[in-house]
């Protein structure tokens, strides 16, 4: 039997969005594997999956046309890799350069196929694991709710308050286009999920993105591209945030308290400490968390954190990965991909796109995605920027 290639290629897309969105670890209970951090250890399920999902992508479109619309992701992916050549842990190094360099393709491949539809079908994804998590509630209430609040499928509950989160501002975006019935029962479940979740970090980021969602409206008429001029300066305020740390990181440390933001404050005082011995180029992409006993964060007097693997803060943890470089090139990626969106003539209809861009950025002030290859906050970051950067076809 001959297989459609065209139902195959939709298929890839669905399978690859419910392994970023759903994870490959679901039903289990908080925690992070010790293995996983302190060892440096493999998920080789995880990449082989990955691969396998690039291999036949790449075989049915080969490589993009018009490659060169996406030149800032090149030039990021290939400053990761040269940073390998400095990394002290050059083997995790590469190998998470080579998973990010997947990733990167196959949000350029699923844009491509998706064309137009990108957004309904991620929201196709979110209700079907909506009500997943409303079926495994009901069903396994036990197994739902944990001492810190309700997390449904997800290993925790700030992962289904992101999941909340963007089926809420997909919803926005989706409007008019599939049933307001659907779309009314998938933001009212996903708005008791999110309280249920007690995820206060989502809670305040969906209040703030709303109010600028509303105010942008309100304000239309007399500044179109508000949302665009705000992402423009938010880069410039952290292009000066992200060098500042190099001259006067003793007087960041004496405003932190280490209690800040539940503990928060204990690992960005670690984080600046490290990014003060190497704040132009970092330690290397992914070699820093999760990379063994000699790691920086191990050998610490907080070492106690490498079993976290992660910041918190994802501008710090990409600083500390590909120093201040790195977040010059991230904000390139936004302002450039801002700037091309602004090219499409969508008029109000582009305004809640960029505020899940916005909420997608935002995230990063106290949770960790910008070097956590397939967590969603990223992935879904990498399908907005390239969706953006994609000029080949005007987004309808």
């Amino acid at each position: 039997m001959i297989i459609n290639k065209r139902a195959f290629s939709i298929f890839l897309v669905y399978l690859f969005l419910f392994y970023i969105f759903l994870g490959p670890s679901p039903f289990v209970i908080e925690g992070v594997s010790e293995n996983s951090n302190i060892e440096g250890g493999q998920d080789l399920f995880r990449q082989a999956f990955l691969i396998f999902i690039f291999v036949i992508f790449f075989l049915i479109y080969k490589v993009p046309e018009n490659i060169s619309d996406y030149s800032i992701y090149i030039i990021f992916v290939t400053y990761a890799f040269l940073s390998v050549f400095w990394s002290d842990f050059p083997f995790h190094s590469l190998r998470r350069v080579v998973l990010l360099f997947i990733i990167v393709s196959i949000c350029t491949f699923v844009v491509i196929d998706s064309k137009s539809n990108l957004f309904i079908r991620i929201l196709n994804v979110l209700t079907a694991i909506q009500f997943l998590n409303l079926a495994y509630m009901l069903f396994f209430p036990d197994l739902s709710f944990t001492d810190l609040g309700f997390k449904g499928l997800h290993i925790q509950k700030n992962t289904l308050g992101v999941v909340c989160v963007l089926s809420i501002l997909l919803s926005v975006i989706c409007y008019g286009k599939i049933s307001k019935w659907r779309l009314l029962g998938l933001v009212t479940i996903s708005l008791v999920f999110l309280f249920m979740s007690e995820s206060k970090t989502n809670v305040i980021l969906l209040s703030v993105v709303l109010f600028v969602y509303l105010a942008s409206l309100a304000v239309y008429k007399y500044f179109n591209n508000v949302i665009s001029y705000v992402f423009i300066l938010f880069a410039a305020v952290f292009a000066i945030v992200g060098v500042a740390p190099i001259y006067f990181i003793s007087n960041y440390s004496e405003y932190i308290e280490h209690d800040f933001l539940t503990g928060r404050g204990t690992i960005w005082l670690v984080l600046l400490d490290n990014i003060e011995d190497r704040p132009y180029f970092g330690f290397g992409y992914g070699g820093f968390w999760g990379v063994g006993e000699n790691s920086a964060v191990f050998l610490s007097d907080a070492s106690w954190l490498d079993k976290i693997g992660e910041g918190h803060n994802g501008f710090l943890d990409l600083i500390v990965n590909l120093g201040v470089i790195g977040l010059f090139l991230y904000l390139l990626i936004i302002i450039i991909s801002v700037v091309r969106f602004n090219r499409t003539d969508l008029g109000k209809k582009s305004i809640p796109i960029l505020v899940l861009y916005l909420y997608l950025f935002l995230h990063n002030f106290t949770e960790s995605s910008l070097v956590n290859v397939t967590q969603m906050v990223w992935v879904f970051f990498i399908l907005m920027s390239i969706y953006f950067l994609k000029k080949t076809e005007r987004i309808s």
